[in-house]
């Protein structure tokens, strides 16, 4: 196997990562935060907080491997959740500079992702899913 070093920028020797999530930042602002006591809510109704437990474990392995001299760099998206809307984000983003594609949770979104990597000659992980679902 292929050290991530070897499929770093062979100018910069570094790694770049796009982290795309549906984290609805357009909504953030719907989250209550002043409550004193802890207060029973629906997750449902919140959706800007579904991911952020994966963006922070994200985030410690990516602090992780620069604590070990990784030279990365991290994008983090905003995915839409819309199929059309995906489409022009694909195109309307820089996500054909990344060594590295993380995510997209919606199964569908994932395979346009799928396309646009490997026409692009972009690893892509995918968390959410195996092969098989895809």
């Amino acid at each position: 196997p292929s050290s991530p070093e070897c499929l770093a920028s062979p100018e910069t020797k570094r790694f770049r990562i796009a982290l795309v999530l549906p984290l609805h930042l357009d909504r953030v602002g719907e989250v209550d935060v002043s409550y004193v006591a802890p207060v029973k809510i629906n997750p449902k109704d919140y959706p800007s907080l579904d991911y952020i437990q994966f963006y922070e474990g994200f985030m410690m392995a990516v602090d992780t491997l620069q604590a070990m001299g990784m030279n990365l760099t991290v994008d983090i998206y905003d995915s839409p959740t819309d199929s059309a809307e995906f489409l022009n984000f694909m195109k309307e983003s820089n996500l054909k500079l990344a060594n590295l594609i993380i995510g997209p949770e919606n199964s569908v979104n994932f395979r346009s992702l799928s396309n646009f990597a490997n026409k692009h000659k972009i690893y892509l992980l995918n968390p959410w899913y195996n092969h098989e679902m895809v």
